[in-house]
C-alpha cells in the first residue's frame, strides 16, 4: 500500500492544501474555522502514527478540540463520512488536557486573551499530533506544539516543529513540510 499506490491515493490532498491556503477575504461559505477543520483533517492524511496507535480497524481516529474558541461543530462537518486508512473519524471537545487519552490530533485554540498555548512538556506523548494558533510565526518556537496555525496575509498557513514531531514516534510526510512556512526567529 505504500509507495506509488499511497502517493496517488493521497496526492489530491497536496492540492487541497495548498487551494486551502487561498485568501479567506470573499469567501462567505469559506470561515477560518471551516480551514482549520480542513486542515486537521488533511495533516492526519499526511503523518504516519507509530505502529499499535489503532489496534483495529474498528477503532476510530480522534480529533480533539480544547480551548476557548474550539472548532466543534465545523470539525464534525468537515469529519463527516470520511476515513483514515479505513479508521472511523471522530471528533471530541475536551474539557481539560486530563481526558487526552484515546486522542490522535488534539486542537487546542489560542487563550482568549490573543497569547499562545503553551503545550505543557507532559503532554508530549507518543503518537499524539498537536495543533495550536498563534499570532505570529516568533510565537511558534516557544509553545511546543507539532503544528502551529497562524494567519499570513489574512491565509491560514502552518509551522511544523518536524523535531518533535519525532520525539513522539510521527513521521510527517516530505510533502506536507514543503507547504509549512519556516519558524520564526
Amino acid at each position: 500500500m505504500r509507495g506509488r499506490t499511497l502517493f496517488w491515493r493521497r496526492a489530491p490532498w497536496a492540492l487541497t492544501l495548498i487551494l486551502l491556503g487561498l485568501p479567506l477575504l470573499g469567501a462567505e461559505t469559506l470561515t477560518e474555522k471551516k480551514v482549520k477543520a480542513a486542515f486537521l483533517y488533511n495533516f492526519a492524511k499526511f503523518v504516519q502514527w507509530p505502529a499499535g496507535s489503532l489496534s483495529s480497524s474498528r477503532q476510530p481516529f480522534v480529533f480533539c478540540t480544547l480551548g476557548a474558541t474550539p472548532l466543534g461543530g465545523t470539525l464534525d462537518e468537515v469529519l463527516q463520512g470520511k476515513t483514515i486508512d479505513d479508521h472511523p473519524l471522530l471528533a471530541r471537545h475536551l474539557a481539560s488536557l486530563a481526558s487526552v487519552n484515546g486522542c490522535q490530533v488534539l486542537f487546542v485554540s489560542a487563550p482568549k486573551d490573543g497569547g499562545a498555548f503553551t503545550f505543557p512538556a507532559n503532554l508530549r506523548l507518543p503518537g499524539l499530533l498537536t495543533v495550536t494558533e498563534a499570532e505570529s510565526k516568533n510565537q511558534v518556537c516557544k509553545n511546543g506544539a507539532i503544528i502551529t496555525f497562524v494567519l499570513e496575509s489574512n491565509r491560514v498557513r502552518f509551522v511544523i516543529d518536524d523535531k518533535a514531531a519525532q520525539k513522539v514516534g510521527l513521521v510527517i510526510s516530505s510533502k506536507l513540510l514543503s507547504l509549512a512556512l519556516p519558524a520564526g526567529k
